[in-house]
């Protein structure tokens, strides 16, 4: 791996596909989960918080309090343009000609739930790496709905630094790009 010198790294030093983020719009059906409702995060507002990264595309993810409804997520993705997709939660019920419609505006996956996994950054990064290249891929999870600390312009510098070059290309975008079928 290709080492990068801190003093020379920028948010802008790599194309980046944000394949974790969420949009928050009160415009659209909202359902509080164990009372939790999150704030506004607006597609303008996160294109203005990403504007010092070189943002080529990303994956708008569903949250639990956006329950199954799709019209936000259309709408995100109409307003955010043909690099973005999305990732949401579809009840059993869903028709197959549904998911074709969904897949056909930009829709990629099927949400089913995640965990939290504790550990040293650095040193995950590098073994997940190592292990598979191909399957790393970064997101800054904003607004940080639920994290325990919400995500820092740092953590980019962190992974770019840690992995070098090569592989921070990698993990910022040509990762998610052939995963979520985004043309580069």
């Amino acid at each position: 791996m290709s080492k990068i010198n801190p003093e020379q790294l920028r948010y802008d030093s790599f194309p980046l596909f944000d394949s974790h983020f969420h949009i928050i719009d009160h415009r659209f059906p909202l359902t509080p989960n164990n009372g939790y409702l999150p704030d506004d995060l607006v597609c303008a507002e996160y294109r203005a918080r990403m504007a010092p990264y070189d943002l080529r595309g990303g994956a708008v993810v569903s949250g639990s309090f956006q329950a199954f409804d799709q019209s936000y997520l259309l709408d995100a993705l109409h307003t955010l343009g043909p690099l973005f997709v999305g990732v949401t939660q579809l009840p059993s019920t869903v028709s197959d000609q549904e998911i074709l419609d969904l897949d056909s505006a930009g829709v990629r996956v099927k949400v089913t739930g995640f965990g939290r996994v504790d550990f040293d950054v650095p040193t995950a990064l590098r073994e997940l790496y190592a292990a598979n290249p191909g399957a790393l891929m970064f997101g800054t999870d904003l607004p940080s709905t639920r994290a325990a600390r919400p995500y820092r312009d740092g953590d980019f510098l962190l992974v770019a630094e840690t992995l070098g070059d090569d592989a921070a290309r990698a993990v910022f975008f040509d990762n998610a790009a052939e995963f979520y079928r985004v043309a580069r």
